[in-house]
């Protein structure tokens, strides 16, 4: 008597084969949604920089002549920061270093956060006569704004 040999369904290693087959499609495309997230989810150094400005612009705005500095350790500004950021040249420019407001990854030998204050000059109207202009250099790992 001739057994018949049932040639329906899949062997073991086919069915292994396949298997590693979808772990490995389905691990690939894990990781591209996961960095897709971390894309979208963490600011680049770009836009960081650009809060930074913002908070302080808007930290600026709040206060007065008399006020103290933004930065606690704000000692002035230094020749050597002066000389990099090319801030302070003219003397109708004050400049101020506000490198603690920056963000995280900017806090390099590099890196420096700078805003100056800067008066007009002579042909201005009389309705400008307490304007001044604010200028920000944010320089973090080789980008400056």
């Amino acid at each position: 008597m001739k057994k018949k040999i049932n040639e329906k369904g899949f062997t073991l290693a086919e069915a292994l084969v396949a298997m590693l087959l979808v772990a490995i499609m389905a691990a690939g495309i894990i990781v591209a949604l996961m960095s897709t997230k971390r894309a979208i989810v963490a600011p680049t150094n770009r836009e960081e920089m650009l809060l930074a400005v913002e908070e302080v612009s808007s930290i600026l705005q709040s206060l007065s002549a008399t006020d103290l500095p933004i930065c606690s350790e704000d000692t002035g500004f230094s020749t050597a920061l002066a000389e990099t950021t090319g801030c302070g040249q003219s003397s109708t420019q004050n400049c101020h270093d506000v490198s603690c407001k920056a963000p995280n990854s900017c806090q390099g030998a590099n890196d420096f956060f700078v805003y100056s204050v800067t008066t007009p000059t002579n042909n201005v109207q009389e309705n400008t006569q307490n304007q001044k202009y604010i200028s920000f250099m944010i320089n973090c790992e080789g980008q400056t704004i």
